[in-house]
């Protein structure tokens, strides 16, 4: 594996890679699930540096790349893969992505979002010598095809996850539920990262759906909550978070 890429060891069965050069606010969660007969890959990152270059076990097991949501910091590597897999709103944002920066003020102003802090470069160290931040830009993925809401990834054995749209953070925003063990994969429907905050202030966010969203998800019996961004959830603090949402917003 590159320098470019950190990795966890989660089971026997998951490892988390994360972008250790980018900025926390780009630096997404990238999930690696070994099934039984294929694998499964939860968001892409910036694609900035080459996932099949710097980790090719990614690759070897007919990896289904699941992106859970349009994001540049979850969609950015999502070409690499053969077999591409978003919520069906999602398709045209894969196909043509928008605009996306590498550099504090040109991300926020493509999110919608007002100018804030330093604007700085989102990274903290470039992946070569000759790497140009300011011609970044998310590549189509012209192979990806929509799943709509309770479709399922069926990675063999009893191994399936069942497609659960979560709209609030982005429109398309969806999860991942294996519902014979509780586990999810959010994406950035919830996350707890450094205690910045849900983003839910976006030209492509709905406070309002955030919230039907967390009614629905607080009915579901999730044990585990792998993220989008920061650490792992355990069931205690999934609730106790989707309740001060809750009662902030409902």
């Amino acid at each position: 594996m590159g320098s470019w890429y950190s990795r966890e060891v989660v089971s026997e069965h998951l490892n988390l890679y994360r972008e250790i050069h980018a900025d926390s606010f780009v630096a997404a969660n990238i999930w690696h699930v070994r099934g039984p007969d294929r694998d499964m890959v939860v968001d892409t990152g910036l694609g900035v540096s080459s996932l099949r270059r710097e980790i090719p076990t990614l690759f070897q097991r007919d990896p289904v790349a699941y992106v859970s949501h349009w994001h540049l910091d979850h969609s950015g590597g999502a070409h690499e893969f053969d077999d591409v897999r978003v919520f069906e709103t999602g398709v045209p944002q894969l196909l043509r992505p928008p605009p996306a920066s590498l550099r504090r003020h040109g991300l926020q102003k493509d999110l919608g979002l007002p100018e804030v802090g330093a604007d700085a470069l989102l990274l903290s160290q470039l992946p070569a010598p000759t790497y140009n931040p300011d011609e970044y830009r998310v590549i189509p993925v012209p192979n990806v095809k929509g799943i709509s809401d309770t479709g399922v990834l069926d990675l063999g054995g009893k191994t399936q996850f069942r497609v659960v749209h979560l709209p609030g953070h982005t429109h398309d925003s969806s999860a991942l539920f294996n519902e014979r063990t509780g586990e999810l994969f959010s994406g950035d429907v919830i996350y707890d990262d450094e205690g910045e905050g849900l983003l839910d202030t976006t030209s492509d966010s709905s406070v309002a759906q955030y919230v039907a969203s967390f009614q629905k998800l607080k009915q579901m019996d999730v044990q585990t909550t792998y993220p989008g961004h920061g650490r792992t959830l355990d069931r205690q603090t999934l609730r106790s978070m989707i309740t001060q949402y809750l009662q902030k917003h409902a």
